[in-house]
Order: structure tokens, then C-alpha cells, then sequence
């Protein structure tokens, strides 16, 4: 069995700032199953067309370069006890001290139709080729859902790719908590002249096809259709010609630990200043992760 002196679980942003911190220090390696780990914000550009997809990809050598070991593959068990990992191909890796960076995806609420085609979250390279090949294939018109930072680009993207865009938010303007009521004024004017149909106080209660999703019911009674039967947005070409974006926020990835005796909160793994876990020698970094913060003293993600 190798044995590592530190292993990170998880390929994203907080993996890799620790391969470059300690790779060179000492014996890391970094296990992810995903090909590329993804600049999640640049996601957006590479729809509209500015930037190509490679722009979106995070070099491996941010992690080789460092002297750490990359391993693409899954770890499918963590035994705390004994300290090593299971891979999907059952080798067993045992770690001194062990990082968990699984990081966070898109929360698609459980509503009626969720699991329709057509419906998705927005972060993985997978996300990202999906749609382009939708979007080459014939997409007339988009639902993005959440009007954070992510779900405004990506409604933007999405309009100068030639699609009919409405976007949604259960908030009573965008950019909830982040700016202040006389910008968020001017930029909701901005979007509605672009052309993208703003729904603010909405929230999406149901999503209804057959097997791809044809409509989104709203709580204030509207419902956006993907065909001519529209009532409050630019009609698509027919009842397969649209999609149903969720970027209304991240829950963290956290099925790896959820049956373990490591302490989760609502929010994720719970942890201290020093992102220690309530196990010795395990840690937890990132979007995983739930913490108290030391300047308001209130729990965050």
C-alpha cells in the first residue's frame, strides 16, 4: 500500500492552492475523478463565445509542477481507523493526514419534473459541453433560475448566443445582499433591455414534459413554455427547444463522509479556524465546508 504524507480528496481550487503549498514539501497526492477541474466563473464566456473551452480548464501541471501526485480516479471509502482511502479500482492509498476538498454542486430543488431532460445545474466540464452541443444542436430558448453573479453571465451568454432567455429569482431584486438598491435598479434595467425576461419574487414550483422538460410553472401562477403557447416571453420553435438552468445556489458534496463519525452541518463539514475536522489528522477546505466566522460569529458555507 503507498503511503503519502498528505492525500487531498477533491480537484478543485482549494486542492490545488494545496498542491502548491505543499507539494514540494512533502509526499501529497491529489485524487479527483473528473478529466479537468474547471474555472467555474469562466464557464459563462465560453457560451457566448468569448473565450474557447480550453480557457476554462485548470492545467494539471498547477499540481504536478508543485511535486505533487495527481490521481484521476474516485475514492469510493475512507477508512479514518486505519488512515487509507479506497479507489474505484480497489487500491488503497493510507495518508498521515488527510484533506476532504469535494467541494460543492448545484442545488436543483426537488420540485415535480426535476429529473427531466433538459433540466441541469451549470459547473462541470460535462455541464459546459452539454450545453454548447444543445445550443449548436438547435436550443432556441433557456430558464436560467438564480439571479446571483453566475446566473446573470450565464443569462447574458446565453442571449448572445441567440437564445430567448428568462431568468428567475424568488428575491425581490438580483444580486441578493451583494449591492445596494440603486444598482441593482440599474442593472436589472440593463438586463430587461437586452432582451432577457426578468422574474423577480418567483420560484419555480414544478417543471412538466414528457420526457423533456416543456414548461416551468412559477409560484406567482406564470408559466414559461418552450413552444408558442408563451404568454410572457419569446416563443421557441417547439416543445424540445429549451432548457432549464439552476444556478440558485451550491450544496456541498459531502456522501463520502455523510455516514462517518465526522461532525456536518447544514452547510457541510464543520470545522475550526485551523479547517480541522472533529476527527485527528482530517481536515476539510473549501465549498465542503462549514465554519463560524471570526468576524461575524455566524455560521457560513
Amino acid at each position: 500500500m503507498t503511503k503519502y504524507e498528505l492525500i487531498v480528496v477533491g480537484g478543485g481550487p482549494a486542492a490545488i492552492t494545496l498542491a502548491k503549498m505543499l507539494g514540494n514539501k512533502k509526499k501529497v497526492a491529489v485524487i479527483r475523478p473528473e478529466d479537468h477541474s474547471m474555472i467555474y466563473c469562466a464557464m459563462p464566456y465560453a457560451i457566448e463565445g468569448l473565450i474557447e473551452k480550453k480557457k476554462t480548464l485548470k492545467k494539471d501541471e498547477l499540481v504536478t509542477d508543485a511535486g505533487a501526485e495527481l490521481i484521476r480516479d474516485t475514492v469510493t471509502k475512507i477508512d479514518f481507523d486505519g488512515k487509507n482511502v479506497t479507489l474505484s479500482n480497489s487500491t488503497q492509498l493510507s495518508y498521515e493526514k488527510l484533506v476532504i476538498a469535494t467541494g460543492a454542486e448545484p442545488f436543483i430543488p426537488p420540485v415535480e419534473g426535476a429529473n427531466l431532460k433538459g433540466v441541469t445545474g451549470f459547473k462541470t466540464e460535462k455541464d459546459l459541453t452539454d450545453l454548447q452541443s444543445t445550443i449548436s444542436a438547435g436550443l432556441k430558448k433557456a430558464v436560467v433560475v438564480g439571479a446571483g453573479a453566475i446566473g446573470i453571465e450565464l443569462a447574458q451568454a446565453l442571449k448572445e448566443a441567440g437564445l430567448a432567455v428568462d431568468l428567475v429569482d424568488m428575491s425581490t431584486s438580483i444580486l441578493p445582499n451583494l449591492v445596494d438598491s440603486e444598482m441593482t435598479e440599474e442593472m436589472q434595467a440593463e438586463i430587461i433591455r437586452k432582451g432577457i425576461n426578468l422574474h423577480l419574487e418567483a420560484k419555480v414550483v414544478s417543471l412538466d414534459g414528457i420526457e423533456w422538460v416543456e414548461h416551468v410553472e412559477l409560484d406567482n401562477g406564470r408559466k414559461i413554455h418552450f413552444d408558442a403557447k408563451d404568454e410572457c416571453s419569446e416563443a421557441g420553435a417547439g416543445t424540445h427547444d429549451g432548457i432549464v438552468i439552476f444556478a440558485a445556489g451550491m450544496k456541498p458534496v459531502v456522501d463520502l463522509v455523510k455516514d462517518s463519525p465526522i461532525e456536518l452541518g447544514r452547510d457541510g463539514i464543520v470545522i475550526n479556524d485551523k479547517m480541522e475536522t472533529s476527527l485527528p489528522d482530517v481536515y476539510a477546505v473549501g465549498d465542503c465546508t462549514q465554519f463560524t466566522s471570526g468576524i461575524t460569529c455566524g455560521v457560513a458555507p
